[in-house]
């Protein structure tokens, strides 16, 4: 299982919430009512104005608080980023566009207010929704099933009216959320940070949800929202063991202790067992931790020992040394909210990548050249550092160049090389570095002081 490991996590939720305000958007409704019909009228009495959520004297009831929390006004660039972030579905445009679209009509039930086949498929999706790591009440679940069970009941006065309008309105305004947080994610990656460079996939839910509708063919839509990525489905089987081992009261924590290596006994070694064959254990069913299982550590267990170790970026040496059992007891919650991001993370990802395209693994220092969805070739590669950190970004190849010379940024040649070259003359040599001035060899001098202009301007070649 691949994971990309966050440097620091972000808080998804305050991030998205932190620019919500309260929307009240003009529309139409019914099909054979005409402009001055009950719905109308009811969704411009509830939906006419753009309030200020800031407004501590703001009367507010339940469905306009749910459809304030599934509208977004504007998109949030990053701080100091070089782009702004794509717009957040629903906008009170996107309703509005989708209604006019749809000829005033209810979309989700029929004129005396029974339930479409079309609105059970989408509640069932979102009720799923946490198998995508989303919250299924961020598209206000609760409050549809509420509306739901309460219409379609005669005879249609004005509280029947009144609750149509909600439920369709409040229905669309999910759907548009629902299919931008699964397809193109929650947050904007320029909204977390600037060095992220791939171009979103594209999302037209006004056009898709409206030929869904029309041709009842909503499932075959639901199932093009998520990414089509392998990788993506790798992470929601994960996901998926994992919450069952967090719904079993999670796995077991492996006290501390002397090294755990080949040979060990002990109930230790039998917690180890355990851990590391849990469905999702990340080591291997293989292990054996049923009942009289063995507490003496077999060559079995090392090699699931160095299976866990070579998917957390861990020397695999078969051994459980502080940083491995630091690792093993790292709480079931904790690798959920992490598969979780990186879900997120694979929705960034543009949904054509290419055959064969070149997959980089920034934390994971690798590189895995694929081929009709198989890794056919990885290597090793060296990547940035906490403050000067590898850029995200998905582009063509138009070409490679083998072994090429690298010429050393100032940066590091004045922070790292130079302290080297004063304890060392010859580590220039040792490195196959050459000191050069423009493009001439020139002779080293460590007394110039760090910083200023001058022939350090460093050339390595590959060998």
């Amino acid at each position: 299982m691949l994971l990309f490991r966050f440097r620091r996590v972000v808080a998804m939720r305050s991030v998205l919430r932190r620019a919500w305000p309260v929307l009240f958007v003009v529309l139409l409704a019914a099909a054979d009512c005409g402009p001055c019909g009950p719905i109308p009228k009811r969704l411009e009495a509830r939906l006419k104005s753009v309030a200020d959520v800031g407004r501590p004297d703001l009367s507010r009831d339940e469905v306009e608080q749910a459809l304030a929390r599934q509208l977004r006004v504007a998109p949030v660039p990053a701080e100091g980023g070089e782009n702004l972030s794509n717009p957040v579905f629903p906008t009170r445009e996107t309703l509005t566009e989708f209604y006019v679209n749809n000829g005033h009509r209810l979309a989700w039930c029929d004129d005396s207010g029974r339930i479409l086949p079309s609105t059970t498929t989408f509640l069932d999706a979102v009720r799923r929704a946490g198998e995508h790591g989303l919250n299924p009440e961020d598209y206000a679940l609760s409050r549809l099933d509420l509306l739901g069970a309460q219409i379609g009941k005669a005879p249609l006065d004005d509280a029947a009216v009144a609750r149509l309008a909600d439920f369709d309105l409040l229905m669309t305004a999910a759907f548009f959320r629902y299919a931008s947080d699964l397809s193109t994610g929650r947050v904007h990656p320029d909204e977390i940070r600037n060095d992220w460079h791939t171009n979103l996939p594209d999302l037209d839910p006004l056009t898709k949800l409206d030929r869904a509708l029309e041709g009842d063919n909503l499932p075959q839509l639901l199932g093009t929202l998520p990414p089509p990525h392998p990788g993506y489905a790798r992470l929601r089987e994960a996901l998926k063991g994992l919450h069952e081992i967090e719904a079993a009261g999670g796995w077991p924590a492996i006290p501390d202790g002397p090294k755990l290596e080949p040979g060990s006994r002990g109930p230790r070694v039998l917690l180890l067992r355990q851990r590391l064959s849990e469905p999702a254990g990340e080591g291997d069913s293989a292990t054996g931790a049923s009942a009289g299982a063995s507490d003496q550590f077999d060559e079995t267990l090392a090699e699931s020992v160095r299976r866990f170790q070579e998917q957390h970026a861990i020397k695999p040496d078969g051994k459980v040394g502080g940083r491995t059992l630091a690792e093993l007891n790292v709480p079931v919650e904790r690798r959920i909210r992490q598969v979780e991001l990186n879900l997120e993370r694979w929705r960034w990802i543009p949904r054509r990548l290419g055959n064969p395209y070149v997959f980089v693994n920034i934390p994971g220092f690798g590189l895995e050249l694929v081929r009709d969805g198989v890794p056919v070739w990885r290597t090793r590669i060296v990547v940035g550092k906490a403050f000067t950190p590898t850029p995200v970004f998905s582009d063509r190849i138009v070409a490679v160049v083998v072994n090429p010379p690298w010429n050393v940024p100032q940066s590091i040649a004045l922070g790292e090389y130079l302290r080297e070259l004063r304890k060392d003359p010859r580590a220039f040599k040792r490195r196959g570095l050459r000191l050069l001035e423009g493009s001439e060899p020139t002779t080293s001098s460590t007394g110039r002081p760090p910083g200023r202009r001058g022939p350090y301007v460093g050339s390595e070649r590959s060998t």
